[in-house]
């Protein structure tokens, strides 16, 4: 049975973890350009129209608790 200095078998986990954080960033980076390759690209100008959805925008002027008269 061989036997692995410690310092060794540091020095090979270390390339694993850099192989895997490599293939990671690698993998991210496709997910990436793929999912930019379906999203519309859109450049608003000033003056263009727009429709904004107010359902889950919350504008209170005035305090409204359960004590108000």
């Amino acid at each position: 049975m061989p036997t692995i200095n410690g310092n060794e078998s540091v020095e090979e986990i270390q390339k694993i973890h850099e192989q895997v954080k490599a293939k990671i960033e690698k993998s991210n980076m496709s997910y990436q350009v793929q999912a930019e390759n379906h999203r519309m690209k859109v450049v608003f100008q000033p003056g263009d129209p727009v429709w904004i959805y107010l359902r889950n925008i919350r504008i209170s002027f005035q305090q409204k608790n359960k004590l108000m008269p």
